[in-house]
């Protein structure tokens, strides 16, 4: 973990690095890394994970998200807090979704829900609150990938929570999985559009369940020789 002292890089947080803002911080470009720099608590009504939830989340192995690596600190009244954290910079790769579909070798949709399944249960057993990740959604190297973790709700569960807290999260990135891989929506991530969300709800109430979509998927389909993703008959 590359911890760094808020003063150190100060200097290089201005307009130039300057991403966007959201309603956590201010996101900065340094390098191959993202910086989000915490709002002041006292200036913001959403309450962010603290510190021990953050380092909690930062500890966790995760394959399709993408996990912080390192935190901003400062130093008030002789103790280190945390203001900030980094995460690698994820570049959005030109992508349609004909792609997955027609043989593209360089696109592993299956080997991307096995690790986004992966991940979804490992934030589960540890208490994560998946919220929404429509706005935060990546390609890279030919997998898809998440970003933005801190923004998520973490608490304490028992095994039976565990349960309930899983399935919740299932529904959460299977409702996105099918507006993006069945009615190739999320375009530009803009969101859907309502008539959209009600057809991906009922398609998620008929075919899932409580299940995972990559599940799904797999059953319904198969892959050719040739990498081209077919229905199965």
């Amino acid at each position: 973990m590359d911890n760094v002292n808020l003063e150190e890089i100060e200097i290089f947080l201005n307009e130039k690095t300057y991403l966007a803002s959201g309603k956590e911080g201010k996101v900065y470009r340094l390098n191959d890394e993202v910086v989000k720099i915490f709002y002041d608590e006292t200036n913001s009504s959403f309450e962010r994970l603290d510190d021990n939830r953050l380092r909690l989340l930062a500890s966790l192995e995760l394959k399709a998200f993408n996990n912080i690596n390192g935190f901003v600190e400062k130093c008030v009244n002789g103790q280190k807090i945390i203001v900030g954290c980094k995460e690698r910079y994820l570049e959005h790769e030109d992508f349609q979704i004909e792609h997955i579909y027609s043989g593209d070798k360089r696109y592993n949709l299956f080997a991307s829900l096995d690790d986004i399944k992966d991940d979804i249960k490992l934030l589960s057993s540890n208490g994560f609150i998946i919220l929404e990740i429509e706005n935060d959604y990546f390609y890279k190297n030919g997998k898809l990938s998440f970003s933005d973790m801190t923004s998520y709700m973490q608490e304490d569960v028992n095994s039976k929570e565990y349960k309930d807290l899983l399935k919740r999260n299932y529904r959460v990135v299977s409702l996105f999985l099918i507006g993006l891989l069945i009615y190739n929506g999320h375009k530009d991530k803009n969101g859907l559009e309502d008539d959209m969300i009600i057809s991906v709800n009922k398609y998620y109430e008929k075919n899932c369940k409580d299940r995972y979509f990559g599940d799904v998927l797999k059953e319904m389909c198969s892959i050719e020789k040739d990498y081209r993703i077919t229905k199965k008959v």
